[in-house]
């Protein structure tokens, strides 16, 4: 750990209970960012999943309590822990829902484990099991922060195609989750843009140590827990 970073963990022992440590690398990324070292440290004070409330984050948890409540009222005996069979590499996700993603293993993984993931995301012929599964129990690894094609599997009636699910009643909603995950609205118009998703294991591979590689792609990571949308729609096209 660089100088600069220990001084920084030596601040936030100082203000912080002891457990909120265990989203240093979280925080520390924070911090290395010239000139926002005390939003660094008032982060970790407010709470790991403390954000702005008009966020793209904070819309994307709204698609997930949604699909939650949905999920509360089905009873599907087929999806559940263990049955790992329609989880793959190559379903597409969108920029928002990998920040979401990555926030959460640099909170509940080591920067080793991490990067054991990109190392696998890198292999050849990667479009398989999802790098997620656990084969140990065929459980997902980031359940939590699942991405909302997920969600929607075994859950809504119109993308679901599994043959165990032939026979078992799944909700008939429509559920319209694009809208700040790959639709924005233009600045100053009315109009929407798609922004295009990518497989889980391409947003993987273009991390190091758990952070993303390039700056643009630094600023709106931060942006999406930090800023209201129509800011982060901004940095988007800067």
């Amino acid at each position: 750990m660089s100088m600069f970073a220990t001084s920084i963990m030596d601040q936030l022992s100082s203000v912080v209970p002891e457990d909120f440590l265990d989203w240093k690398w979280h925080y520390l990324t924070l911090a290395n960012e010239s000139g926002i070292q005390n939003i660094a440290i008032r982060r970790i004070q407010m709470g790991k999943y403390n954000h702005h409330p008009n966020s793209i984050i904070a819309n994307l948890e709204y698609y997930f309590k949604e699909l939650d409540s949905i999920q509360k009222d089905l009873s599907n005996p087929v999806c559940r822990k263990g049955c790992s069979g329609c989880c793959s590499n190559d379903f597409e996700i969108s920029m928002t829902e990998f920040f979401y993603i990555l926030r959460y293993m640099n909170i509940h993984f080591s920067v080793s484990t991490i990067e054991e993931f990109r190392r696998k995301a890198q292999e050849p012929f990667h479009f398989g099991p999802c790098l997620f599964i656990d084969h140990n129990d065929e459980s997902c690894q980031i359940y939590e922060a699942r991405p909302l094609i997920c969600r929607k599997y075994g859950l809504l009636d119109n993308l679901t195609d599994c043959p165990l699910l032939s026979d078992v009643p799944l909700s008939e909603k429509n559920v319209n989750t694009a809208d700040g995950t790959f639709l924005f609205v233009l600045p100053g118009t009315d109009k929407k843009f798609y922004v295009g998703g990518h497989p889980l294991i391409y947003w993987i591979e273009h991390t190091e140590n758990g952070q993303l590689a390039s700056e643009k792609m630094k600023r709106l990571y931060e942006a999406a827990f930090s800023e209201d949308e129509r800011q982060f729609v901004k940095m988007l096209f800067l």
